[in-house]
């Protein structure tokens, strides 16, 4: 399967004059996140461009043999999907690449909410499943995303990090040149409980990063036509949903763990937040 997706990658080929446009005046974009941050949002409003080909999307994992292969065959029109933590390769990859890089981060707290639910109850082939399925309720699956999972929990499979390793390892993209950071709270407009001029005023600011333009009537077909609540994948979008799932108890423990980070990355300005 990684083969053909290894080939079909390399071998992009144009058979609409919609792709052939896309193809010669499209970009190269890597669409990179936390999982359950926004991704398929993110990876939604760029297919929804003119310039971008929906078919020719798709996501890379970074433990793949031929990743650096990979990226480097990436054509103009073709958006790759990543959840790829920051590296000083990485880094100098992008300096010296064609390539542009838009990570999109979220409030931790949805998206432990979000990843809980997603690996419980969305994705029966999650490697995680199993083991969330078996916690007595909801309050377990959301502490089990805080903290990770380790590996005697999971009969001697590799342990699953937790919320705060994580956000460290990707916390290098915040400050990277090359690289564009923006929200899903600014992404997901009056669907999500958002605004939609803020929503319009991010996603121009992504597409003047990659060098490419939208006009109104473009930029509102976008708009209405990037969120899809139907994928596999979505489930609320909805911005603070955490509230509605911690109780004091998971206040507290999401304060020890990641009470730091979620300043770090802008969410709160102290640690007194209820």
């Amino acid at each position: 399967m990684k083969l053909v997706q290894y080939r079909i990658a390399r071998n992009v080929v144009p058979l609409s004059a919609a792709s052939k446009n896309a193809k010669s005046k499209g970009r190269k974009v890597l669409a990179n996140s936390f999982p359950k941050a926004g991704t398929n949002l993110l990876k939604s409003i760029f297919n929804c461009h003119p310039l971008f080909v929906r078919d020719w999307s798709y996501h890379l994992d970074d433990s793949y043999k031929y990743f650096d292969a990979q990226l480097r065959s990436q054509k103009p029109g073709q958006l790759i999907t990543l959840h790829s933590y920051w590296s000083e390769w990485f880094s100098r990859y992008l300096e010296e690449s064609d390539q542009k890089m838009v990570f999109i981060l979220r409030d931790l707290r949805d998206m432990a909410v979000s990843n809980f639910f997603y690996i419980t109850y969305k994705d029966p082939s999650h490697r995680l499943h199993s083991y969330f399925q078996s916690l007595k309720d909801d309050k377990e699956r959301l502490k089990a995303a805080i903290l990770g999972v380790e590996s005697t929990e999971l009969g001697g499979m590799e342990a699953s990090r937790s919320l705060a390793d994580h956000a460290e390892q990707f916390k290098g993209w915040m400050t990277e040149p090359n690289c564009l950071v923006v929200r899903f709270e600014n992404l997901i407009g009056s669907f999500g409980g958002g605004s939609e001029a803020v929503q319009i005023e991010e996603i121009r600011k992504m597409f003047d990063f990659v060098r490419i333009k939208a006009d109104e009537a473009e930029m509102a077909s976008i708009i209405r036509s990037a969120i899809t609540p139907h994928s596999r994948t979505f489930r609320k979008g909805r911005i603070g949903d955490w509230r509605n799932h911690f109780d004091e108890e998971i206040i507290d423990l999401f304060k020890k763990e990641c009470g730091s980070t979620l300043i770090e990355y802008g969410y709160e300005e102290t640690n007194d937040w209820r």
